[in-house]
């Protein structure tokens, strides 16, 4: 992508930033499910959290594995450190380490 047009990179990462978003509701729904409250993300507690990033985590590594593998939508570079097990890149899965705390951070700033 480096050599390519910016609207090629537009439209290359638009669809995964839906995706994203579909995790993440996903993620939240799980753990309303879960605490049986929709508003479990104003005062969560740590299992809820957890909850919230394992989720983000677990289909980040099942749709990185599946776009890498058989989807080929894209391939890592040499330069991307990936775990070992599943060949899931790093950043991905910092990605949802990271956010969902910091979601629920916004979230709790906002509505409180």
């Amino acid at each position: 992508m480096p050599n390519e047009p910016h609207w090629v990179g537009v439209a290359a990462c638009t669809p995964a930033t839906f995706e994203d978003v579909a995790i993440s509701l996903v993620a939240f729904w799980s753990v309303a499910a879960l605490a049986r409250s929709r508003w479990w993300i104003i005062r969560s507690i740590p299992a809820q959290v957890v909850g919230f990033v394992a989720v983000g985590v677990v289909i980040t590594i099942m749709l990185e594995a599946l776009a890498t593998g058989p989807w080929e939508r894209w391939s890592y570079t040499p330069s991307m450190p990936t775990l070992p097990v599943t060949g899931t890149g790093i950043l991905p899965i910092f990605e949802w380490i990271l956010l969902p705390p910091l979601t629920i951070w916004f979230v709790r700033r906002q509505l409180t």
